[in-house]
């Protein structure tokens, strides 16, 4: 608890409950509309990205499990509210191992727009020296995997072949297990090929992103800190390349000690950007 223990060090608990109770209701109330339709905007991308598949099942069961997978993704030391996306919605009627491959090209995307994000901050403003290293890994990880996806999804009949050559020297009782699941994995990367799935996705994800931002910002307004945009967009860059480690003990500490940082760049003390991390946890 690394991170928990630091925080304490910084702060003054009277300081941070008293900065609590001054907050503005108006605005986060508005925080958390932003990120209900933040949630509502994601579980609409995942229909998209599951195809046909995807567009019986209700809106409110793709949230309720998009929900479901981020209280295991932070409650438990390993990210398996993943797994339980494609366990409870294949069982639905795509496949787990179909719902498992849209889950991947998610993360996928997700990645290539924080490259997108990372840029744009560093436009705007240095990073700084305790998320630099971070950063250009991600930057570069969500660069390379990207360009990857575009290839598989430009050469899938070629990949599809050759896959169905490679399964076909299996031993029979193998090739039952694996075979079907792959070709569920690659037709879940053909979805990325319909007419204008990418364009919806584009659009869908600048949304998702957009409202991410706008909830970091309404929470400060919400603290009365008047900063600039960039603020939210490192806050949130930092959020996704801090918390994309393995959690522990609910992720207590580490959200709140990122965000001390983050703000800390702009001159925002401690005690008020830990109530800030608390909020916006």
């Amino acid at each position: 608890m690394l991170a928990a223990y630091l925080v304490a060090r910084q702060v003054d608990v009277t300081i941070v409950r008293t900065t609590l109770q001054q907050v503005s209701l108006p605005a986060v109330i508005a925080s958390i509309v932003s990120v209900i339709i933040n949630t509502i905007l994601k579980a609409l991308r995942w229909r998209l990205l599951l195809g046909p598949s995807g567009r019986n099942i209700p809106t409110t069961r793709l949230v309720s499990s998009l929900l479901g997978s981020q209280f295991l993704n932070a409650l438990l030391p390993v990210r398996l509210g993943e797994l339980s996306r494609a366990y409870d919605i294949g069982g639905l009627g795509p496949g787990r191992t179909y719902v498992l491959g849209g889950v991947f090209i998610e993360k996928v995307v997700d990645m290539a727009w924080l490259s997108i994000l990372l840029i744009f901050v560093l436009v705007w403003l240095p990073l700084p020296e305790w998320l630099s290293q971070s950063a250009y890994v991600s930057l570069f990880a969500g660069i390379i995997v990207t360009l990857v996806m575009l290839i598989i999804v430009n050469n899938l009949d070629w990949l599809t072949r050759l896959v169905t050559r490679l399964v076909g020297i299996l031993p029979q009782r193998i090739k039952q297990i694996v075979g079907p699941r792959m070709q569920d994995g690659l037709r879940s990367a053909a979805i990325l090929g319909e007419s204008g799935v990418q364009r919806g996705i584009s659009i869908w994800s600048l949304a998702i992103w957009g409202t991410a931002i706008l909830t970091n910002q309404l929470v400060l307004i919400a603290f009365n800190i008047h900063l600039p945009l960039t603020a939210a967009c490192l806050i949130l860059l930092s959020l996704m390349v801090g918390v994309s480690l393995p959690n522990i003990a609910a992720g207590f500490g580490i959200f709140e000690y990122l965000c001390v940082l983050s703000l800390g760049v702009f001159g925002i003390d401690a005690d008020t950007a830990l109530s800030y991390g608390r909020m916006r946890w």
